[in-house]
């Protein structure tokens, strides 16, 4: 059995002996504690924190205890602490002591990396069975009080009807495939919005409406919206689609859906929320030119996706245009936004189709905006689980991206919630089949209903910033001596660890002080990353060398300040593997010496101060150009923008390639 051997005199612990402790072992780690006798008469109890995480007590009984099991779970930092009550409330606490937990040999059971997904996947569970079981007696009870009488069992007309109604859209079965409009086969321009949109606007005058916003860059084709207003409504959204000209399966699955809702709102309380409460301004085909020619680009040759004024000047597709927003359909995007801002504007929904990876679908959100990301995340999820027979159907990925897409300017510029869906036609059945258009119509309409039904006219409030100050010296002999390496060293004692589930601002600020006995070049560097995010993790931000200092020290002792500043976020796929998550925000300092044996670290202290954010772009970190000897007086230099924006994910530009 491993024995931890402690000394307590009065408020001083003290580790005096310890075995080595691996993670894993149960029932295995034991603490012994000597006391002096400022603890006669008091009931002893130790307190165990692994991680800076939850706390467990220990009863000490004969001056020893068991280290809790869930303390010992996992690799990491233990923490250990004691205090004492005795028989007139008197309570003395001891400082706190640090044992290292090793990593263990994994028992089996499911690898490390499966764990919090299988209690997760347990707990969501348990709670849809504890909701299903309440849907359940519900409609049971419906069913018992539609009978005619306790000896009849014949229903009333309407008492079999959806008793287990499905709490997701369902779309109803798509037939006709093989007849839809085709460049290919004949059809002509205004063929496309005869196929379904403009029955509705004839057969549903009082709700739907057309109107031209623009022309397309040729001049040849004009640009319509189709309103879909109820008599009143408390929120507006934008859908687009065929951005893209070749992706015409995603302007008949919208089409499909607008149907259902003029048609099926009666039945189905999804879409009669949608038709009561919601205006819906839809753009069904954005690049007219591109659908006609089926081609991605416009008629000069520019992808409309790229070409927004978000981001632009740094987006390295070639067909992003000479200008941000200097096309026709662009600008009548841009002004259509402006004039529903002031109608009640809330969202904006951007259809796509497009094989970006395996999955059937995937959504894109604002990399620097919250949005309806969480929720947009369940409906997800619900939908692959009902939907995730056959290849790749079980797979989804919800990423963010900081492209110069409708969306995204929409998000940044206005304030709303924004995403794109990008559908995979290859796995659900193929591009031109039943199956496929009527899957995608069920999930563009549950992702309407679940951005209408979530998104805000004013942003929300995001969680209150909070602040981390920690600090270390040397004491007692234990010093830090910087080594002499052609790369610099983390100091582990200085690292820290954020687990953000919203986007933030974390910024770091503090101070190192470093005793040096001959002169040397010292390197300092804050390492302030997101673990496996695709631009912004430990490897991105050393090689940068951004926020370092590198400095050449005489003998004495020095205090350097230490800076750096970083934008968090969360997705589910960080664009280099479909096997890692963006995850941990985490700090450590950094350091480096020309010379061996001359230079230590005294103390550090870090404040690291935590933003919460619902905006777009809230870090912009520059740099002038030229050098400091072309400017002069009252210049004011050219910056350019450097990070984090301006560095795009693989995904990011096959999307729109």
């Amino acid at each position: 059995m491993n024995m931890i051997e402690l000394n307590v005199t009065g408020t001083l612990l003290e580790i005096t002996d310890e075995d080595k402790s691996t993670s894993g072992s149960v029932n295995y780690d034991r603490c012994e504690f000597t006391f002096d006798s400022e603890w006669d008469g008091f009931t002893k109890t130790a307190v165990f924190s692994c991680g800076g995480c939850d706390s467990y007590r220990a009863d000490i009984t004969d001056g020893a205890c068991r280290i809790p099991p869930a303390c010992t779970e996992k690799e990491g930092i233990l923490s250990i602490g004691v205090f004492g009550v005795d028989d007139n409330g008197t309570v003395i606490a001891t400082n706190s002591v640090a044992h290292r937990i090793d990593e263990g040999t994994d028992s089996g059971e499911w690898i490390a990396e499966d764990e919090s997904l299988v209690r997760n996947a347990i707990r969501d569970f348990e709670d849809y069975a504890d909701r299903f079981a309440e849907r359940l007696e519900n409609r049971i009870n419906t069913f018992i009080a539609n009978v005619t009488n306790e000896n009849d069992v014949s229903l009333r007309a309407d008492a079999g009807k959806n008793i287990f109604p499905n709490e997701d859209y369902e779309a109803p079965e798509f037939t006709g495939a093989a007849a839809l409009p085709s460049v290919s086969n004949g059809s002509e321009y205004d063929d496309f919005f005869a196929y379904k949109l403009d029955d509705l606007v004839e057969n549903h005058p009082e709700y739907v409406t057309r109107r031209v916003i623009g022309t397309d860059a040729s001049g040849e084709y004009p640009i319509y919206l189709y309103s879909f207003e109820p008599e009143s409504y408390d929120k507006t959204l934008l859908i687009t689609s065929t951005v893209h000209g070749s992706e015409r399966i995603a302007f008949f699955a919208l089409c499909s859906f607008l149907e259902d809702l003029c048609t099926r709102a009666d039945s189905d309380p999804q879409l009669n929320y949608i038709r009561s409460k919601i205006k819906l301004a839809v753009v069904p085909v954005v690049n007219p030119y591109g659908l006609m020619h089926q081609r991605t680009v416009n008629s000069a040759n520019v992808n409309i996706g790229c070409n927004f004024p978000f981001n632009w000047s740094a987006c390295p597709n070639s067909s992003k245009g000479a200008e941000a927003a200097d096309q026709a359909e662009t600008g009548s995007i841009i002004s259509l936004l402006d004039e529903l801002d002031s109608d009640r504007l809330c969202a904006a929904i951007d259809i796509h189709t497009n094989v970006i990876n395996a999955a059937g679908c995937t959504v894109f959100y604002p990399r620097f905006s919250r949005g309806c990301v969480c929720e947009l995340a369940d409906m997800i999820n619900r939908f692959i689980s009902e939907n995730g027979e056959g290849a790749n159907r079980d797979m989804a990925v919800l990423m963010s991206s900081v492209n110069p897409t409708l969306t995204n300017y929409a998000a940044d510029a206005y304030g709303i919630s924004a995403c794109e869906l990008v559908w995979n036609n290859s796995v659900y059945g193929g591009t031109s089949s039943d199956e496929n258009i009527g899957m995608f119509t069920e999930f563009i309409g549950r992702a309407v209903y679940t951005m209408a039904k979530e998104c805000r006219r004013s942003r929300r409030e995001p969680p209150a910033p909070f602040a981390k100050y920690y600090s270390w010296s040397s004491s007692q002999g234990d010093t830090y001596t910087v080594a002499a390496s052609a790369e610099a060293q983390k100091m582990a004692v200085s690292a820290y660890s954020l687990s953000p589930n919203f986007p933030c601002l974390i910024r770091a600020d503090g101070s190192v002080t470093l005793h040096v006995t001959s002169e040397c070049t010292v390197t300092v560097a804050p390492l302030l990353y997101q673990v496996m995010s695709p631009e912004l993790d430990e490897a991105d931000i050393a090689d940068s060398g951004r926020f370092a200092h590198r400095l050449t020290l005489g003998a004495g002792t020095h205090v350097i300040p230490v800076s750096s500043i970083i934008q968090a976020h969360y997705a589910c796929w960080n664009s280099s593997s479909d096997s890692y998550c963006a995850e941990d925000v985490r700090f450590t300092l950094a350091f480096n010496a020309s010379a061996a044996n001359t230079v230590s670290v005294e103390a550090f202290s870090v404040l690291l101060y935590i933003q919460p954010s619902d905006c777009a772009r809230p870090v912009e970190m520059s740099v002038p150009m030229g050098a400091a000897a072309y400017y002069s007086g009252d210049d004011i230099p050219i910056q350019t923008l450097a990070y984090p924006l301006g560095t795009y994910t693989i995904t990011d530009g096959n999307f729109n390639d």
